[in-house]
């Protein structure tokens, strides 16, 4: 594990740079909140404005913005009228789901 240092900074730095892509997308789209994050890979986002099921907005913007989200309600009553957000993926497709999400909830 000594040897890993310099790959797990790249890894962060990536992550970093997901987060600084996504908070300001998410802040333009009206009546959604979210607390920015420091050390995750995921956005936990309030979608209770737009809906109080988090399943009936995950399939909402499935169908609407072909966008996968996991629903709040998968990690317990407490986080339901929340989706999570998945910052693993490529830039590009994130950028490109965000994009999707403002034109379907405009």
């Amino acid at each position: 594990l000594a040897g890993e240092a310099a790959w797990t900074e790249t890894l962060l730095e990536r992550h970093r740079l997901k987060r600084r892509l996504v908070e300001p997308a998410l802040a333009s789209i009206p009546r959604m909140r979210f607390k920015p994050t420091e050390g995750t890979f995921y956005a936990f986002v309030d979608v209770g404005a737009y809906d109080p099921s988090s399943q009936a907005f995950v399939d909402r913007m499935i169908d609407q913005a072909r966008v996968a989200l996991t629903p709040g309600i998968a990690f317990g009553q407490a986080a339901e009228g929340h989706v999570r957000i998945n910052l693993v993926g490529p830039f590009a497709e994130l950028e490109e789901g965000l994009r999707r999400m403002h034109a379907a909830l405009a």
